[in-house]
């Protein structure tokens, strides 16, 4: 659906399309990257007990769209988190035959990540990842790149992403 109006783009998309064919960034205002091995591992367990569906929604992501930059609003947490389980399931040998998903077009690989904690967790729950990633079987990796999807929402105002993000995360953190 595209508005004119309010200038809003809404979209289903699938991990692979939202990873790999969007430059993200992460805007100053953003708070750190502080999810725990607890929460990854929720999100894992979450994708591989749904992998039997024909598709498993992630969530929502809200992004600003600033001159050339597509700034992650609301979804930043789960974004890394997933690009994380992606880098290390493109690692892996039975990708190669699956999927021509090029790591170099990662998203995760072009952000510059300066934040001291943002890099200890990522650092910390990538270490985690890898140890999981063997769980993933040939039809769960499919499913995890083009069968779990996020409600995609662009919009160019930054006062309208701002209240999308309040009215969506009632209990979220500054």
């Amino acid at each position: 659906m595209n508005n004119k109006k309010n200038k809003i783009d809404t979209e289903i998309l699938s991990i692979d399309k939202l990873l790999f064919s969007m430059d993200l960034c992460i805007p100053e205002y953003q708070r750190p990257y502080k999810w725990s091995v607890k929460n990854v591992n929720q999100l894992i367990d979450d994708i591989l007990l749904h992998s039997d569906k024909t598709a498993y929604r992630l969530g929502t992501v809200v992004l600003h769209k600033d001159k050339n930059n597509l700034n992650i609003v609301d979804g930043q947490q789960r974004l890394l988190t997933l690009s994380l389980i992606a880098y290390e399931l493109l690692q892996t040998d039975s990708i190669k035959k699956l999927t021509a998903l090029d790591i170099n077009q990662l998203s995760i690989a072009k952000l510059d990540i300066n934040n001291t904690i943002s890099k200890q967790n990522l650092k910390r729950n990538q270490l985690h990842i890898k140890s999981r990633i063997n769980e993933f079987s040939r039809d769960e990796i499919l499913f995890f790149f083009q069968k779990c999807e996020f409600v995609y929402i662009e919009l160019t105002e930054i006062s309208e992403a701002f209240q999308f993000f309040d009215s969506q995360n009632t209990r979220g953190k500054d």
